[in-house]
């Protein structure tokens, strides 16, 4: 995944300025849900069509910028993870200390 995005990156360097950037950040956003949080499938499908509405909706109003997108893609990410980190089959980072219900889950799974 990282040698793909770093190819897709370089590929796109010379293209618009605009371009460089998504591929980092969606894989960035892809080990963040995937490795460190955990959050489910329908979570990152969530997050993925909030993202591409945003960024189009930034990008077609002639005011385009990264900074513009992230601000307000980052109430759709933390309401991911808090989602994600309240659910009772959270086992993602600090899932011991976070989700007092992951013993009887893992239990359940079994």
């Amino acid at each position: 995944m990282i040698a793909c995005c770093a190819l897709l990156t370089w590929l796109a360097w010379h293209r618009p300025p605009h371009l460089v950037l998504v591929f980092p950040l969606v894989l960035g956003h892809f080990f963040l849900f995937c490795n460190i949080f955990r959050v489910g499938t329908r979570s990152e499908l969530i997050w993925s069509a909030v993202f591409m509405l945003n960024a189009t909706v930034w990008f077609t109003s002639d005011r385009f910028s990264w900074t513009a997108v992230m601000l307000s893609q980052t109430p759709v990410t933390l309401a991911v993870i808090l989602r994600a980190i309240l659910s009772p089959d959270y086992h993602g980072i600090g899932c011991r200390w976070l989700n007092p219900k992951l013993e009887s889950w893992l239990n359940q799974t079994e």
